[in-house]
């Protein structure tokens, strides 16, 4: 078993649930907006947030960039079948504040943490829109978990981005063998994990088929199973 002294870990998809946030935020911006065909307004904004994601681990898309490219495709959208009774901007910032207010974790997700504070040096490291992330860190309670909070709008870079791992790791004396990532995404968190020369420790939840995106050393189903790890 190998000895890691710091870990780098996800937030969404890995101790915060964010699908449970995402959908609760998009209802009651759908409430707010008023549109009366709830699914086509949720599944039109998923489609196009994925797509909008998938350019920022392309780098295509500047993280500022997020919230109003994806509103300004979903007003479009809405648009060719009947009149949005707010612009993209007021219908994005209603979205983020929602967001904002998910304090959902994932199950096993504060043992998890507990049973990792104070045998490493822990490193959120997570892509995404600082407001959102620091305002549900705050509402859950476990920054405090936290030696560092790196977040991918503060830093100007995101993962899987060699940049990113460097600035979450800058300051500390570390060798990269002693450094291990967790998280959900083989497409960011393992993907980057390969690219700066670190292990990976794949969070598959839904015990998915690794499509050859990235080569973790470790795949876990279930957050309590870190122990047979670390």
């Amino acid at each position: 078993m190998k000895h890691y002294e710091y870990l780098l870990i996800d937030a969404d998809g890995t101790f915060l649930d964010f699908e449970k946030t995402e959908l609760n935020a998009l209802n009651s911006t759908v409430d707010y907006v008023g549109w009366k065909n709830r699914g086509q307004f949720i599944s039109t904004f998923i489609d196009i947030n994925k797509k909008v994601w998938a350019g920022l681990e392309e780098g295509k898309v500047d993280p500022g960039q997020i919230n109003d490219l994806r509103f300004e495709g979903l007003h479009r959208e809405l648009s060719k079948t009947g009149s949005p009774a707010y612009s993209a901007g007021e219908m994005g910032e209603y979205y983020l504040v929602q967001l904002g207010e998910g304090d959902y974790l994932m199950e096993g997700a504060r043992e998890f943490l507990d049973y990792l504070k104070g045998r490493y040096t822990l490193i959120l490291a997570t892509n995404g829109l600082a407001r959102v992330q620091r305002a549900r860190l705050h509402k859950t309670g476990l920054e405090s978990y936290f030696d560092r909070v790196v977040i991918s709008q503060e830093q100007g870079c995101h993962k899987p981005m060699g940049e990113f791992f460097f600035r979450a790791l800058d300051g500390y004396d570390y060798k990269k063998e002693e450094v291990l990532m967790i998280g959900d995404s083989l497409a960011s968190d393992m993907a980057g994990a390969d690219a700066f020369g670190i292990d990976g420790c794949w969070f598959n939840s839904r015990e998915l088929l690794n499509d050859g995106t990235a080569s973790p050393k470790y795949e876990i189903a279930r957050l309590e199973e870190i122990r047979g790890i670390l």
